[in-house]
């Protein structure tokens, strides 16, 4: 089955060739395990014969929903990136280039274009400050450690109120 991602690779010449990609909600969807939810995000490629490779450069814009760390609720993250990557008829040498049969004659960018858009995610992703979930954000401070710290401290157990006095005895 062709994908709607797939270049023919006799297209590109030494001049530079431009696609355009919209990835919406159904596309990241189709993702399994993807932390992105859905999103709008347009992606240009230029593709370039170099040598004896296929160069592709990437300028994506758009926002993607995740899911926010802190309240968990989906928050937009907009991302503004560029990246390329070199593809390499034949068999793998190096792993800096995206190795493909020399028999192929298109090259499928679906996972290069997924993975460029979800390694701009950063680590930890939170709403700007107070945005978050305010019933979550009042849960979050009922259980914060410093209250259990507090509320621990007010009930000492008794049996090591009588061990401080042994201590402070001596």
């Amino acid at each position: 089955m062709k994908s709607a991602f797939e270049v023919f690779l006799k297209d590109i010449t030494t001049e530079p060739k431009r696609y355009i990609f919209d990835l919406d909600d159904s596309f990241f969807s189709e993702k399994e395990k993807s932390e992105i939810q859905g999103g709008n995000v347009k992606i240009q490629v230029v593709a370039q014969k170099k040598a004896e490779a296929f160069e592709f450069g990437f300028e994506i814009e758009g926002v993607v929903q995740i899911v926010c760390d802190r309240c968990l609720d989906i928050m937009d993250l907009s991302i503004v990136a560029s990246d390329s990557v070199i593809v390499k008829q034949g068999e793998q040498t190096d792993e800096d280039f995206i190795f493909i049969p020399e028999c192929e004659e298109t090259f499928d960018l679906e996972w290069v274009l997924y993975e460029t858009v979800a390694l701009q995610i950063p680590i930890q992703h939170f709403h700007e400050d107070g945005e978050c979930n305010k019933e979550m954000i009042k849960k979050l401070n009922a259980c914060s450690t410093e209250k259990l710290a507090e509320e621990e401290n007010k009930t000492t157990d008794p049996r090591w109120e009588k061990l401080k006095d042994i201590l402070n005895n001596n």
